[in-house]
């Protein structure tokens, strides 16, 4: 009976004293334009997703240390740019993450656009294409069509990569720096 009273009373100091030794985490956040510049003056907090704590930072590149490792969720704004939020797992002692703001347009003249046609020897049927943002956590995809063309409409602009697929299997990649507009890209799978 007194060991069953005296166990969780010896428990606690030892939980507690682990919480001491558990790893910490310094993480570097550096807040970017679509196309890869600094934006000085962003203010990025993150916010644990288990021992709900947060913490805050401004300038273009903030380093947050003695992190207990956790999920988090980082959130970075900047005015005139669209705020962004993303959730990370810290589990490593030392990580740089980059995180990309599009710029807040508030209407455009006409839509943004990136299309055009799969050129080589391979049937349509089954090929789909991905638009992955580089600087930023965003990514489109869609099917290619029976004439071999794909279209992306509202893009932001900004660094990409353009993936194209057979089911399951990379076909092919090609850098993209989108500035706006209409911009007509085919991806010629027959040419290395």
């Amino acid at each position: 009976m007194i060991l069953g009273r005296l166990l969780p009373a010896l428990a606690l100091p030892a939980l507690l004293m682990g919480q001491a030794d558990r790893p910490r985490a310094t993480i570097t956040v550096k807040v970017l334009t679509t196309f890869g510049e600094t934006i000085e003056g962003a203010l990025v907090s993150m916010s644990s997703v288990g021992a709900r704590a947060q913490f805050k930072k401004t300038g273009g590149e903030v380093r947050f240390e003695g992190l207990p490792f956790d999920r988090y969720v980082i959130e970075a704004k900047a005015p005139g740019f669209v705020t962004q939020r993303e959730t990370i797992g810290v589990y490593q002692e030392q990580a740089l993450y980059r995180m990309g703001l599009p710029l807040g347009i508030t209407e455009a003249s006409s839509p943004t656009e990136i299309s055009g046609r799969v050129i080589g020897p391979v049937s349509p049927t089954n090929l789909w294409i991905r638009l992955v943002a580089v600087y930023e956590g965003g990514l489109i995809q869609c099917q290619i069509d029976q004439s071999s063309r794909y279209r992306f409409v509202s893009p932001d602009p900004g660094r990409y990569l353009l993936l194209l697929f057979d089911g399951g299997h990379l076909l092919g990649s090609k850098e993209v720096n989108f500035v706006g507009g209409k911009l007509s890209l085919d991806f010629d799978v027959g040419r290395k």
